[in-house]
């Protein structure tokens, strides 16, 4: 998979904007921007995460198809739907994937943001393996949730 890297202390949406340059230079399907680390009590990362919304937002083709999902870890508890209110603001999020369902923790957060904010839950992971990921239906959530697979 190539990876757009930039010298070290470029700004995240310098690397973002040569991410784009480069997907579209070389034509591809697909790219994925991860902007881990945020955190929604620290301004200065959410005004980070504002410009490359802006960059990715004024750089995408009207036939580019842009989505914004939020990974929530599942062990985040009650504080993630400020969590998710704050970056939907800064945004304007699609959807929800949502991590670490084999810990003790079990997400009955991601519920109450779905439906305060109106996002489809894509995804959970039950792991750290490809097999681990599977597409979020009621049925596979209730069975992590009271099976514990």
């Amino acid at each position: 998979i190539p990876i757009t890297k930039t010298k070290q202390d470029h700004a995240p949406s310098a690397v973002i904007y040569q991410g784009m340059e480069s997907a579209v230079k070389n034509n591809r399907e697909l790219l994925i921007c991860d902007t881990a680390g945020r955190l929604h009590n620290k301004d200065e990362l959410m005004e980070e995460l504002k410009k490359i919304h802006k960059i990715i937002v004024s750089k995408s083709e009207e036939n580019v198809n842009v989505k914004t999902i939020l990974v929530i870890d599942a062990t985040a508890g009650k504080n993630s739907i400020e969590q998710a209110k704050a970056f939907n603001q800064v945004t304007t999020l699609d959807g929800i994937i949502v991590t670490k369902m084999d810990s003790n923790a079990k997400a009955g957060m991601i519920i109450n943001i779905s439906y305060e904010l109106n996002l489809p839950i894509y995804y959970l992971t039950n792991g750290e393996q490809i097999s681990d990921i599977s597409l979020f239906t009621p049925q596979t959530y209730l069975e992590m949730l009271f099976d514990g697979n």
